[in-house]
């Protein structure tokens, strides 16, 4: 059988996800390989930003800087309001597991409602004994997703916006 598959276990050995590797290199690996690449997209992010600064200085021309201004905002516009699409949806999203607890304030029942939770989970652990500490880590990363989201894709719509805005000014 493994004749077959040692092509693909020859590369799940490079990025640490073979699931026989030593346990030091499953960890290690992947760990280096993300720092890799974070510092990669750290150095091109930090280019990209001092490149579109240096747009804003090209151009002198009223009509020019009108046409910068102007998509700059509507980039400033859209960040805004994915913001609040996003903060709004995400309190909501988290009030979820607080829900069976309210009620039990409001309307208590005979007996103890369901425990709720952020999102389903195996965490190898008593769910009831351990219910706040798993709450807690499904907030934590959750609000680390939705932050990292929110982050990427409004840099990613300001950057293009801004690419559209050189097209349209030299046009």
């Amino acid at each position: 059988m493994e004749t077959y598959y040692d092509i693909n276990k020859f590369f799940l050995l490079q990025i640490g996800g073979w699931p026989y590797q030593k346990k030091v290199l499953k960890i290690l690996i992947p760990c280096l390989l993300s720092m890799i690449l974070y510092s990669v997209y750290v150095i091109e992010f930090r280019r990209l930003l001092q490149l579109m600064n240096e747009h804003w200085k090209l151009f002198h021309n009223k009509n020019e800087r009108h046409i910068l201004r102007y998509y700059a905002n509507i980039g400033r516009k859209i960040t805004t309001y994915v913001a609040v699409y996003f903060v709004t949806t995400m309190i909501f999203y988290l009030l979820i597991p607080l829900i069976p607890k309210i009620l039990d304030i409001i309307i208590p029942l005979n007996e103890s409602r369901p425990l709720a939770y952020v999102f389903p989970a195996e965490y190898k652990v008593d769910k009831v004994k351990f219910y706040y500490p798993i709450v807690f880590h499904s907030y934590v990363t959750t609000i680390t997703t939705i932050i990292i989201l929110f982050t990427i894709d409004t840099t990613y719509i300001v950057c293009v916006l801004h690419a559209c805005s050189l097209f349209t000014a030299i046009r």
